[in-house]
């Protein structure tokens, strides 16, 4: 579901001081979301991990209704 986002200057400050952030992205497929989220521990194949998580039972994450 993922399209790429570079994440501004301030953003990763707001993520680093364990603030969340939130931003628009579009899908490889063409599909408009918003997205909240912080940075958390996260696992994955076994492996754990810091990275970006989004909150999608957030209200305002989820697609853009046209």
């Amino acid at each position: 579901k993922w399209s790429s986002h570079r994440f501004s200057d301030d953003e990763v400050a707001d993520l680093l001081a364990g603030n969340e952030v939130e931003f628009d992205f579009q899908t490889a497929k063409g599909d408009d979301y918003h997205v909240v989220g912080k940075l958390a521990q996260q696992e994955y194949d076994g492996h754990k991990f810091f990275g970006f998580k989004p909150d999608w039972d957030d209200d305002r994450s989820g697609k853009n209704d046209d």
